[in-house]
């Protein structure tokens, strides 16, 4: 998947380094063919329990509202970028929406024990199942320090590591500040912390999900980005790529932070 992104942007990096903000380039044609099955299959779901047909919550439970209900009854529609296809008549479209940091980097650096001039990498392990083999390698970096949430049940030091619960103090935003690059998922959340906050973002393809290449093309054209192989994420085999992301330049971002323009 990263060979094949990577053909891509070569491809597509001929006409310039700049900016994209156009949201048809974002589009291709199996997230627009997934957002129509979607919407048939919606429709036809509410003329056949006049509106009242379940929606599945994202653990999985029936909510027991129908999936176009929500939409159908709300006042006002707001996309945020990057969005897969865009709402028939949305009210409003804004930049990617984040949370604003809390505390400096320099004090969430402190906390941590790391000095202002050490390379420091955020790994998040939002959507990572499965043994966490690569922890038994990051030792061989040893001058690199690795902030990783979820890793363990309690707060601990390990050589070059920093291991931080589920459900830690620190504001995640601030993580991302704080450090020079982040590792992990393509997901929209951190991808959007991320770019306002300027880090470098390695990123591992999610190749089973539909807005996928969506995010993808968001980093390659408005941030600096990485893609890491699958399995060598795994086995702990990072070194070229690594070098690479640690070689990447911050890029500040060049669009405000959707949040305040949607509220």
């Amino acid at each position: 998947a990263c060979s094949e992104r990577r053909e891509g942007d070569q491809q597509g990096s001929q006409g310039g380094d700049q900016p994209t903000q156009d949201q048809g380039d974002w589009k291709n044609e199996r997230p627009q063919r997934f957002w129509q099955d979607s919407r048939a299959k919606i429709t036809s779901d509410e003329e056949k329990h006049g509106n009242q047909g379940s929606a599945v919550g994202s653990q999985g439970h029936e909510t027991g509202v129908g999936a176009g209900e929500f939409t159908h009854k709300a006042i006002h529609h707001i996309q945020a970028q990057p969005f897969c296809t865009e709402w028939r008549q949305p009210n409003l479209s804004v930049p990617p929406i984040s949370r604003p940091n809390r505390q400096s980097r320099q004090v969430i650096r402190h906390q941590l024990g790391f000095s202002s001039n050490e390379k420091v990498i955020l790994i998040t392990l939002g959507g990572i199942r499965g043994k966490l083999d690569f922890l038994d390698h990051l030792p061989e970096y040893p001058d690199i320090r690795y902030i990783i949430p979820g890793a363990s049940k309690h707060y601990s030091k390990f050589r070059n590591q920093v291991h931080l619960p589920f459900h830690h103090q620190i504001f995640h935003p601030d993580l991302v500040a704080a450090s020079d690059a982040i590792i992990g998922k393509a997901g929209y959340s951190t991808i959007a912390e991320a770019y306002h906050a300027g880090v470098p973002y390695g990123f591992i393809p999610r190749i089973n999900f539909l807005e996928s290449p969506i995010l993808e093309d968001f980093i390659h054209k408005n941030m600096h980005g990485v893609c890491f192989d699958e399995k060598d994420f795994f086995n702990g085999h990072w070194q070229p790529t690594l070098n690479r992301l640690l070689a990447t330049p911050a890029r500040p971002s060049h669009l405000p932070n959707g949040a305040p323009i949607a509220a």
